[in-house]
């Protein structure tokens, strides 16, 4: 045997696991199509049940918080309303106006959203 074949070298740690990665459809829906939760301090109920769906179907997104005028402004400009009305769902450039579960549930199938969290 070689010279260096009784040599045990000792390793650190193994690197930590990656975080785990969405599914692909998941990945490519958010690259094109990312989903913002609009909502604000008086939205109860409406606001609770749109996050409640959107973690149901496993779909990432970022919540804004709707919280001054100017904010309020700015949605209605996103939404093309005359008045802001929280929740607000956008998928890429589409909006939805207020909780109504069969309007986000086709804004987000187009977009290729998986229909239940994988």
């Amino acid at each position: 045997p070689p010279a260096v074949a009784g040599d045990v070298h000792k390793r650190g740690p193994a690197a930590p696991a990656a975080a785990p990665q969405p599914a692909y459809p998941v990945r490519a829906a958010m690259a094109n199509f990312p989903v913002a939760l609009y909502v604000s301090a008086d939205c109860a109920q409406g606001c609770q049940e749109g996050r409640d769906y959107l973690r149901q179907r496993g779909i990432p997104f970022a919540e804004k918080n709707v919280a001054t005028r100017a904010e309020g402004e700015a949605l209605k400009k996103l939404t093309g309303d005359a008045e802001a009305v929280v929740p607000v769902l956008a998928v890429g450039t589409k909006t939805a106006s207020g909780w109504l579960r069969g309007e986000w549930q086709r804004l987000l199938d187009a977009a290729g959203y998986p229909k239940e969290k994988p």
